[in-house]
């Protein structure tokens, strides 16, 4: 376990680096705009660059795997030995560990979901369509998901091998700083993300492997208390995902000849405004809580006479998420008159 000292040393230094992240906020515009030249990002469309974008969380998740398979089958890893490497079930589990509260659950479900900070590429000094969020002011939650790096996140569990007791241990060293400096540069310099939220990953999760180790392994690995540890674990894992912000935003448009349109939609009237514009336009923004991945929204015109044209619009919740403040922008021309059909259900909406 870590001696005491190393506890105060290790607070002591997320101490500090909490203050000067407070300070180097402001940096993040700046640095990012050494990456953004001719309105394009300097590694965006270049092949290593975009390998290390898809291939780099493939080791810490491999290893991650890997430390499940030999905490479910004991017996293989105790079996298990690699030469001129010690490796342990402590090592095993405290990067499994590191892995699914860091990563899964800090990093990726709780600080992206709820700072909503966007990224560089989403900001308007970059060409995007939103303002620019410093680092710990909170945007509209899940908006954008720039703070902390994912990916760099995932880079930094691979410092836990660094503490393994190898012959090449400072080799091992170079090699890991090596690779997150890289993914680091990858996610700054394709508009990913800004200077702190990279360097917040990497203190995030040795700040979580230092609590683990400190403070919750001994529960895990006590025979007596592991299997409540492990389900409280799991449970917090699950709220995490399933009470997740979401926030989605898609706008169409259509030529009408019509002075009527009928909107067709399963959301209620006072979740519509109406502007003006010269042709037809939906707008909606979706806030929910949930897994993003299971909405689905459908629309379709159809100029059903020249006297009255149809719009449908249908939003699919799935079952594990909840509308918490969606809305819908309707723009007509002036000239158009139109009324809201509520119907529930898309296939309904299929036989008008």
């Amino acid at each position: 376990m870590s001696h005491p000292r190393f506890a105060i040393q290790w607070l002591i230094a997320f101490g500090l680096w909490f203050v000067s992240l407070w300070f180097l906020r402001d940096w993040d515009l700046t640095f990012s705009k050494l990456f953004y030249q001719q309105s394009s990002w300097l590694f965006q469309e270049q092949p290593f660059w975009y390998w290390i974008y898809t291939y780099s969380p493939l080791p810490p998740v491999l290893l991650l795997l890997a430390s499940l398979i030999l905490l479910i089958f004991p017996k293989l890893q105790r079996s298990l030995t690699l030469q001129k490497i010690s490796i342990s079930s402590h090592h095993v589990l405290l990067y499994f560990l590191t892995g699914l509260l860091a990563n899964g659950f800090l990093v990726n479900t709780i600080l992206k979901g709820y700072c909503g900070k966007p990224r560089p590429y989403e900001v308007i000094e970059f060409g995007g369509q939103w303002d620019y969020q410093p680092t710990f002011h909170c945007s509209v939650a899940g908006r954008g998901a720039s703070f902390p790096s994912g990916h760099v996140a995932a880079a930094a569990l691979l410092l836990h091998f660094c503490r393994l007791k190898c012959r090449h241990r400072k080799l091992l060293v170079g090699l890991v700083s090596i690779y997150i400096t890289l993914v680091t540069l990858q996610r700054i310099g394709s508009g990913g993300h800004f200077l702190t939220d990279t360097l917040s990953a990497v203190f995030l999760v040795g700040w979580i492997h230092f609590a683990i180790e400190k403070w919750l392994i001994r529960i895990f690995s006590n025979n007596q208390h592991k299997w409540q540890a492990w389900g409280i674990t799991i449970v917090l894992l699950l709220i995490g995902i399933i009470t997740r912000p979401i926030y989605l935003e898609q706008q169409k448009e259509w030529q009408t000849t019509s002075p009527n349109l009928q909107l067709i939609s399963n959301l209620p009237v006072s979740q519509i405004q109406l502007s003006q514009t010269n042709q037809v336009a939906l707008k909606s923004t979706i806030q929910a809580r949930g897994i993003e991945g299971i909405i689905t929204t459908k629309s379709k015109y159809l100029q059903c006479s020249t006297q009255l044209a149809k719009l449908f619009y249908h939003v699919d919740w799935g079952n594990l998420t909840k509308d918490t403040k969606s809305s819908l922008i309707l723009s007509l021309p002036p000239n158009v008159k139109w009324e809201l059909v509520y119907q529930k259900n898309w296939d309904s909406f299929c036989q008008n």
